[in-house]
């Protein structure tokens, strides 16, 4: 029989250090400071927190980045660290804005049970297995998620998640595979309370400035009555844009200048448009990138890419390609308006995830739509429970009551 791993009220686990001969796992730490890390040499090193509830919320890519200075998923800015919630497979969910993984699960809400454990592991495999409860400022232990997952060193992660009503539950939204990255790039540099002149149709000179030659290209001008224009060069005080509708064009009076969420950064595709700007389809899969025009000193932060399948007979998938992000960080999801749960009833979906990058062969290069289709189409022709639903068989047996004992 395998051994959970609990945390309840600070109690304290076993440290390991496990070594295979391609994929290396690592444990350390006790209560809120357990972490166990999965790496493949050269390729990624993937580390779940006890402190966010089990979540995959680190991430590097070796191949680029080989000495793991830098976690994908880390916001790079101060902004509300009790709300960091950077992960490769997150789920947010109303009332009250939970989140699945997020740093506050290590300070408000010590106390809310969690649990991980280790369920297989060979040179070219591991699979793991968390439970927790969503949470933000508030906290829902009777909605309890089991999130598995199989890692392989090609970067593919197979993912089997269920949500269970302890109590009768009303769900008003469910993002349900929310992909959120860190991005120094977006919302950092934003400009506010600026005044412009209209010295042309689509030239504003700005008052007060002294910029660089081209130094906002890329970005956006806002101003009221939501009007918005794209940069599409500037001199020392002048800002030549490109209004984003006929109707609404530029004018004498106060402005801001922000980051356009379809350029610079992570751009965030789905399988209809790339980058995604506005659709109201479901996508059939959603991936990420490092746009290769992102100016310095950002240009080659990163070469990593991710995809991410959800499986065709999935239940209360709703729509993908949404958007959503802040100061430092973007966020890609799929998401479901409101159901009901009776006490007891599940949710169960699944999916695929690829990590990418485009400095290792041995890793797919997802900055191209093509190779996102390709892999998207193996998927729907796989069975995705095929190697997961081998571990499945013994569940009733494996899995302890929610007092955290066996």
């Amino acid at each position: 029989m395998r051994n959970w791993i609990w945390i309840v009220y600070f109690v304290v686990v076993v440290v390991t250090d496990v070594m295979a001969a391609d994929m290396a796992v690592h444990e350390k730490g006790n209560g809120m400071s357990h972490t166990v890390t999965i790496e493949c040499p050269d390729r990624f090193r993937l580390v779940f927190e006890a402190e966010k509830n089990y979540g995959i919320t680190q991430w590097y890519d070796l191949a680029s980045d080989p000495d793991g200075k830098r976690d994908l998923l880390k916001n790079p800015t101060d902004y509300i660290p009790m709300h960091a919630q950077g992960a490769i497979f997150n789920q947010c969910l109303n009332p009250d804005d939970l989140i699945a993984h997020v740093a506050s699960g290590g300070s408000l809400h010590k106390d809310v049970p969690r649990a991980f454990r280790i369920l297989k592991r060979t040179p070219a495999t591991v699979v793991v297995e968390s439970r927790y409860s969503p949470m933000l400022g508030k906290a829902n232990p009777d909605l309890v998620f089991t999130t598995r997952y199989e890692i392989d060193t090609s970067g593919r992660i197979d993912i089997h998640n269920t949500m269970r009503a302890k109590s009768p539950q009303t769900i008003t939204m469910w993002r349900n595979a929310i992909i959120t990255l860190g991005d120094p790039t977006y919302q950092t540099n934003n400009q506010e309370g600026l005044t412009a002149e209209l010295i042309a149709p689509t030239q504003l000179r700005v008052a007060g400035v002294k910029w660089q030659p081209d130094q906002w290209r890329g970005y956006v001008v806002g101003q009221s009555e939501w009007r918005a224009y794209d940069v599409v060069s500037n001199t020392i005080d002048v800002l030549t844009v490109k209004p984003r509708s006929p109707a609404k064009v530029p004018d004498s009076g106060e402005m801001h200048l922000r980051s356009n969420r379809t350029r610079y950064g992570w751009l965030r595709n789905d399988s209809i448009s790339q980058p995604v700007g506005y659709h109201n389809e479901s996508a059939d899969y959603i991936f990420a990138h490092w746009d290769a025009e992102t100016p310095a000193p950002y240009k080659d932060w990163t070469q990593a890419s991710i995809l991410l399948l959800p499986h065709v007979d999935n239940a209360q998938q709703g729509h993908g390609g949404r958007l959503h992000g802040w100061r430092g960080c973007k966020r890609l999801y799929y998401e479901t308006a409101g159901f009901t749960l009776k006490e007891g009833q599940t949710v169960t979906q699944q999916y695929r995830i690829h990590l990418g990058s485009s400095a290792n062969s041995a890793l797919p290069d997802l900055s191209s739509p093509q190779v996102c289709k390709s892999l998207a189409a193996v998927y729907r022709r796989q069975d995705a429970s095929k190697n997961i639903g081998k571990v499945d068989k013994k569940r009733a047996a494996d899995t302890p009551d929610d007092n955290g004992t066996q």
